[in-house]
């Protein structure tokens, strides 16, 4: 079965300002992007505009854009200079009562390049949701079982990339709020249940 990679990496190549083309920075990397894309079209994220300008300017007019695909659209996550910007990678997290999974994957060709278990280490503020709604409800319980998530997803991250020989630095795209929604704002669980 053929997959679709949800995430690509584009280099692209566009003249510098001037007179005759005043369009903004975005608009002239995004009217070369549509040359390697279908036609949706790519919309940049507030980080990748932040770095648009300096790695147009540092890479000579040449830029990689990474680009996910959000449905209806080709969104831009990151951008640096041409060669500077490697492989996109990806993460598959389950957070589990007991356990963590991870997967570190190729976000271009959907690869599995290093899979690992954890155990989480929320189990010691109980071993079923019940006790750990209860445990979030008390003065700091919630900013526990927050630290010990993060903790346990940073040692997991750690240990993926270790296996694969990917740098983590690579990941600093992601949050735990991609994770742990809930906890990350804040949140107290028991407020979430219907």
């Amino acid at each position: 079965m053929e997959l679709d990679a949800l995430v690509r990496c584009v280099s692209v190549t566009i003249a510098p300002p001037s007179l005759g083309d005043t369009a903004s920075d975005w608009e002239r990397v995004a009217r070369a992007l549509r040359l390697h894309l279908d036609d949706r079209p790519p919309e940049p994220t507030l980080a990748a505009l932040r770095d648009l300008g300096p790695a147009l300017r540092r890479g000579e007019w040449r830029v990689a854009v990474t680009l996910a695909d959000a449905g209806g659209a080709w969104r831009a996550v990151r951008v640096g200079p041409a060669g500077a910007v490697t492989r996109p990678f990806g993460l598959a997290i389950d957070l589990g009562t007991t356990t963590v999974v991870g997967e570190l994957v190729d976000a271009e060709t959907g690869a599995v390049l290093a899979s690992r278990l954890a155990y989480n280490a929320q189990r010691q503020f109980g071993v079923d949701v019940t006790s750990r709604m209860m445990h979030a409800e008390k003065p700091g319980g919630l900013m526990a079982l927050r630290q010990a998530a993060l903790g346990t997803l940073n040692e997991l991250v750690a240990a993926l990339c270790a296996e694969a020989g990917v740098e983590p630095r690579y990941f600093d795209e992601y949050t735990a709020a991609l994770f742990l929604p809930h906890t990350d704002l804040s949140l107290f669980p028991s407020a979430m249940s219907g």
